[in-house]
């Protein structure tokens, strides 16, 4: 397999936003200042304009696909503290050419090393004997360029740490179902993970069900992380355990943003910093516009040392009573009283700002939620485009996950038909 280098409509495919120009790539920006200053910005007017043609042609000779699979939610803008990755652009194209385990043209083959922007010429099921491990850095895995169904991988997870060299990696439009194993299996049991210190990671538009372990797990000083757009629901572990999103053990400048988290017992998600109560020297999460939806005990989890921004999210649990409805946000302080933690152990306490979050159970109950916060302002993180929880609701609904849907997600989709969403009154939320 020869690689196909082309660094300019690979970097504008990833970052091109309609109405907005992305910076111009440094190949281009060269051959610019090659030339006499009066005519510098000629050569970069007409260089988008180039672009432009490039990636808006309707159609495409057999065979070949322009990398860089433009999200259907966010116009391929990726927000918050990972969002500022090239990932594979600009890097040679691999083109994962069946759906084997392994192999010249197999998926694990592709992200054996970096410096890559992987494309799927094929669609369907991969099934994997084992984990897959991303090996190496400045890497995409575009699988909205997959024809349909798309590309699910089973029984095995996508693990992407910094111990096997993974740093500036963009995942985008990947299934996981049905990852075995567990934590002291040669399987992780995960559907995702990020750790071992890997930094600048992005999986957007990515969908996680029914992991024996876990959706997603970022720990092990994984940093500078966004998860957008995406959905994670329910985990199926043989001991019964439902636990679907965890960031803990040393994460810290993770994003989350409109995203579907559910059907968990709890870990929509849980964060914790470490199981001592050692606090976060840094912002460890910024959770915004996101849905929760039918959690058994907790929704979104804060505690043992984290530091969280709890901004503008819609929550609801179909059948709840007045205690799991409160639980929407498990939130541990000196104060805490049940429903939430009991406030009797140092090491559990946390630190948060809660505010213009929306519980479907009615005002009183958002009330109670956006009361429990910590801090009368945000934790420092970059700006994500944020409107009010019924807003945001609807938006997740309409664009979360792999699409077009597969019959899991549209399952679960049908599920949710945002009872009484009534956003509090306008607020600046910092």
């Amino acid at each position: 397999m020869i690689p196909v280098q082309r660094p300019l409509q690979v970097y504008l495919a990833e970052n091109y936003s309609l109405g907005i120009a992305p910076p111009m790539p440094n190949t281009a920006r060269q051959v610019c200042l090659q030339v006499s200053s009066h005519r510098v910005r000629t050569c970069v007017i007409r260089g988008f304009l180039v672009a432009l043609l490039i990636i808006l042609p309707s159609q495409q000779k057999p065979g070949e696909f322009l990398p860089g699979g433009l999200s259907l939610a966010w116009g391929g803008v990726m927000e918050g503290f990972g969002g500022g990755t090239p990932g594979g652009a600009g890097q040679p194209v691999y083109h994962v050419q069946h759906l084997n385990d392994s192999g010249m043209g197999s998926l694990r083959d592709a992200v054996a090393q970096g410096h890559r922007y992987i494309v799927f010429d094929v669609g369907g099921e991969i099934k994997l004997s084992q984990d897959v491990w991303v090996k190496g850095a400045f890497l995409t895995i575009d699988g909205t360029s997959a024809p349909a169904p798309g590309i699910t991988l089973k029984y095995g997870a996508l693990l992407i740490h910094g111990s096997s060299g993974a740093h500036d990696i963009v995942v985008r439009g990947l299934r996981s179902r049905q990852a075995m194993g567990c934590d002291t299996c040669a399987t992780t049991g995960a559907g995702m993970g990020i750790g071992a210190a890997a930094y600048n990671v992005v999986l957007d538009q990515v969908s996680v069900a029914y992991a024996q372990d876990q959706a997603l797990s970022i720990d092990g000083g994984a940093h500078d992380v966004t998860v957008q757009a995406s959905i994670f629901a329910e985990s199926q572990s043989p001991d019964g355990k439902n636990l679907p999103v965890l960031v803990a053990y040393g994460a810290q400048r993770i994003s989350f943003h409109h995203n579907l988290f559910l059907k968990g017992y709890e870990r929509l998600p849980q964060v914790k910093y470490a199981d001592n109560g050692r606090p976060a020297p840094d912002t460890q999460v910024d959770l915004r516009n996101n849905l929760v939806w039918d959690w058994g005990y907790a929704g979104m989890q804060i505690w043992k040392g984290a530091r969280a921004n709890l901004v503008n999210n819609y929550y609801y649990a179909p059948g709840a009573d007045e205690s799991r409805m409160r639980r929407a946000i498990y939130f541990c302080t000196a104060t805490a009283v049940a429903p939430q933690c009991d406030g009797t152990n140092p090491a559990w306490y946390a630190r948060a700002y809660i505010a213009g979050n929306v519980s479907g159970h009615g005002p009183a109950i958002s009330d109670y939620l956006n009361g429990l916060g910590t801090e009368a302002q945000a934790f420092a993180a970059p700006p994500v485009s944020t409107t009010d929880a019924c807003i945001a609701a609807e938006q997740v609904r309409g664009n979360a996950g792999v699409r077009p849907l597969d019959m899991v997600d549209q399952r679960y989709l049908n599920m949710i038909p945002l009872i009484s969403c009534v956003p509090p009154p306008s607020r600046s939320l910092r």
